[in-house]
This record gives C-alpha cells, structure tokens and sequence, in this order.
C-alpha cells in the first residue's frame, strides 16, 4: 500500500465513530444523544432534514439514526438524499411507526437497519455498534484490496502490510488451518501479554474462553468461498486471567483453487459497552417489576431499605404488624428478591433510573 492509502485510512477512522441523530423529538434526542456518548460516539444531533443534509455536507459521520417521519421531510427520502450526497453513513431508521412497507422500503433504498422506538433502547445501541463494526470490516476489506494491488514481489508486500498493521490500535492476527498463529500485530500482542515469540506458533483459540469455543469453531468452519467472512462477540482470557469480551471479524484467505491456506482476523475490546448493556437491561427489568408495586407497598419497601423493624413500620403507616408483613411479603415475591439485602439493591437501582429520567 502507497502512502497516500495510508494517510487516507488514518483520516477516515474517527468518521466512523461520528453519530448524527435526526428527530423532531427533542426529549428523543437528548436521550439518545446520551446514551451514545456513554458508549463512546461523538453525537451531532439534528431536528429537522434540511439540517442534517447541511450538517452531512460538512462533515463525515458514520452512523446515521433517522426518524420515519420528519416535519419537513420523510426519513425515506432524507435516506435517499443521503445516498445521493455518495456519503458512505450507515443509515438506521428509528420509528414509532413499525409499518411492515415503510421498513421495506427503508432496506431497498439502502437503510442499514430498521427499529421500532417501543422497543428496548439497547437494541438501537446495538445496531450503531454494528453499523460501526461494519465500517470496520469494510476498513479492512479496504486495507487488503490495497495491499493485494500492490502484491508485485511477495516479500515486498508482505513487509509493507505488516508496516501497515503494525500502526492500527485494532487486534489483528494470522493464523493457519490448523489454528496455529503465524503474525500477528503489536496491539493484539500488547492486549495479551505475550511477546511476538510467545504468540508465534500457538493455538489461536487458547485464547478463546471454554464455554465459546463450539461457537467459535463453528463459525470458522462455516467459512466457504461463498461467504469468507464472519463477525461475533465472544469471551477472551488474557495472560493474567482475567475475562473481557471482544467483537471479532474472522476472514478466510484463499488460494487459487479456491482453497483455504489461511485465517485473518480483526478485533476490538468491547467489555465496557457489554457491561453498560447488562446494566441497562438490569434497569428496565427493575423499573417493570417495580411497576407491578402498588402505593402502599412502595411505602413499606422505602421504610424497608430504611432498616426498620414492621412494628415501627406499622406505627408509622397506622396499619397492623401482620398488614405490614403481608405487604412486605408482596414486594419480595413481586420483585423477585430473595432478602432484605436484596430489596435494598433493588431500591437503589430504582433511585439511579429515577435519577437519570
């Protein structure tokens, strides 16, 4: 690869992490807009097209969220618009209006994807984290394509690709048929703490926790010329033990029969957005059972997380000992804990969602 490539793929990485929000919906947009920057996406956000097509004009993004329908125009044509501009944004079109047509119209004219706003939050996340990873794959579809138009003399090419994958901060690896590794970068090497001779010559999938393995295998052996590249989430286990999750994007190499002589693959830690996804699917669970609570045990629960006995409950609510029990009782079952320490953690979750709102 040249050096203009180069300098070319450096530029256009921070686009990717680029979010531009389109909603008239104010409140929408402020949550949203939130809730990304937590995962680590700069956000621009836009009330109406004329806005976001002025915005799109200016700048690189990567992802797009476009509601359906829009005071000035349809989130149909303002994808289309978009597509005309040849900015390569990776539209998803977030509505309050599931229509089975307007979805199918979104996916014919190119949308990435296509969420219901009823649904869980965590699955629009999800989408911009896919479409990110998407860009990522296609960064490195890119980076070989380059590197193969330049494969004039083999040991020329292979020294200038690994020049090239020596300066990404993604976690890139070789390794052959039969899972040994034959390269790999200085990040991947960094991230699990062994040198490159420690890595050379081992098993790619040592690294692999136990209980994703069978998928992981799977999923190589999947690989066909038809369809050469896969992308998962899995658990991996550094040299000091500790568990983190991974976004992986394994590719097949092929020779000229068509035959596989080799694996390449392309990852990123993602243990932070997992672990804010587990905790927000945690809140709404707690805010539905939470809502189950009738007034009354909502009071017995708050004197509970307080510490106090249900005779001093019962005093302060003029209701008998036994009411105090049955309503106590009632508030357990209903949010499934299974002690007093477990109401109180409950308690506090409710607080941080109430705190948020």
């Amino acid at each position: 690869m040249n050096s203009d490539s180069h300098t070319i793929s450096k530029m256009e990485r921070p686009r990717f992490s680029r979010v531009m929000i389109v909603d008239d919906n104010e409140s929408l947009l402020t949550t949203f807009a939130g809730i990304l920057q937590e995962e680590g996406f700069a956000v621009t956000t836009c009330a109406t097209a004329a806005t976001a097509l002025k915005k799109i004009a200016e700048e690189n993004f990567g992802v797009a969220i476009v509601d359906l329908r829009l005071p000035d125009m349809q989130g149909i044509d303002l994808l289309k618009a978009f597509n005309d501009t040849g900015s390569k944004v990776r539209v998803i079109i977030n509505t309050a209006y599931g229509e089975f047509e307007s979805a199918k119209a979104a996916i014919n004219h190119g949308a990435f994807a296509y969420v219901e706003k009823a649904q869980d939050p965590g699955l629009l996340v999800q989408q911009v984290h896919r479409a990110y990873q998407s860009h990522l794959e296609s960064y490195v579809d890119n980076l070989e394509a380059a590197v193969a138009k330049r494969t004039m003399e083999l040991s020329e090419s292979e020294r200038r690709y690994r020049l090239i994958v020596e300066d990404q901060t993604e976690l890139i690896v070789r390794w052959s048929t039969n899972g040994t590794r034959i390269f790999a970068n200085r990040a991947y090497c960094e991230y699990f703490g062994q040198s490159l001779e420690k890595v050379i010559g081992t098993s790619f999938f040592q690294t692999v926790k136990e209980e994703d393995l069978p998928a992981v295998q799977q999923k190589i052996a999947s690989l066909s010329i038809e369809r050469p590249v896969e992308s998962d989430e899995r658990r991996v286990i550094t040299l000091n033990g500790q568990v983190r999750w991974n976004a992986w994007t394994d590719r097949a190499i092929f020779d000229e029969q068509n035959r596989i002589v080799e694996y390449q693959s392309v990852g990123r830690d993602i243990t932070e957005r997992k672990t804010r996804e587990k905790r927000l699917s945690e809140k709404a669970k707690v805010a539905a059972r939470m809502s189950l609570l009738t007034n009354r045990e909502r009071e017995v629960l708050g004197f509970v997380v307080q510490g106090k006995a249900n005779k001093i409950i019962a005093n302060e609510l003029s209701i008998s000992e036994r009411t105090v029990e049955k309503h106590r009782a009632n508030t357990m079952r209903k949010l499934n804990a299974s002690s007093t320490a477990e109401l109180v953690r409950i308690s506090l979750i409710t607080e941080e969602i109430l705190a948020t709102v």
